[in-house]
C-alpha cells in the first residue's frame, strides 16, 4: 500500500483519514492486474475516497493511477507499471493540459513511426485538439471569464 499512499498529494489529507477499507482496495489494486484504474479525491461530505473507478461526480482534485494491461505491480518495477498523476480544476482544462504538454509533444516528435501511420496519427491528433480546445474556451466563456478561468 504504501506504492500508492507515498505518492498521494491531496490538500488537507491526514494519515489517520486512511481506512481499513481503502487498504483493502488498494491491495486489491496491486494484486489484481485486471483492474486497471485506481482514484482517489476528497469528497466535501465523505471525505477521502478511494475508488477503483472514476468518481460518480466531478472533484476538484483527483489522484490517478492507471496500471497497464496485465501489468504486475511490484516495489522495482511501480513506475513502469502504472502512470499516476493529479488532475486539478475542470478535467477538460486538465485534460487539454496533460495533452498539449506532455502527449502531444511525444507523438508528435516521435521519428521511430512510418510516414503513412504518423500522418494518420497526427491529424487526428490535431483534430482531438482542436475540439478539446473549442470545448474548453465554450465552457470557459459560458462561465463569463473567457482568458482567465
Amino acid at each position: 500500500n504504501y506504492l500508492i499512499k507515498s505518492r498521494v498529494v491531496l490538500e488537507d489529507l491526514q494519515p489517520e483519514m486512511w481506512t481499513e477499507e481503502h487498504e483493502h482496495i488498494l491491495d486489491d489494486f496491486i494484486q489484481d492486474t485486471r483492474l486497471r484504474i485506481l482514484t482517489v479525491h476528497m469528497d466535501q461530505f465523505s471525505g477521502l475516497q478511494v475508488l477503483l473507478t472514476t468518481p460518480p461526480q466531478p472533484t476538484d482534485h483527483l489522484m490517478f493511477f492507471v496500471r497497464k494491461e496485465n501489468g504486475e505491480i511490484t516495489a522495482e518495477n511501480f513506475v513502469h507499471i502504472v502512470q499516476f498523476g493529479t488532475i486539478r480544476g475542470g478535467y477538460l482544462e486538465s485534460l487539454l493540459r496533460h495533452m498539449l504538454g506532455i502527449y502531444a509533444p511525444q507523438f508528435l516528435e516521435n521519428r521511430t513511426w512510418p510516414d503513412s501511420l504518423k500522418n494518420n496519427f497526427s491529424a487526428h491528433l490535431h483534430k482531438f485538439l482542436a475540439s478539446l480546445t473549442g470545448t474548453s474556451l465554450s465552457a470557459r466563456i459560458m462561465l463569463g471569464c473567457p482568458n482567465a478561468c
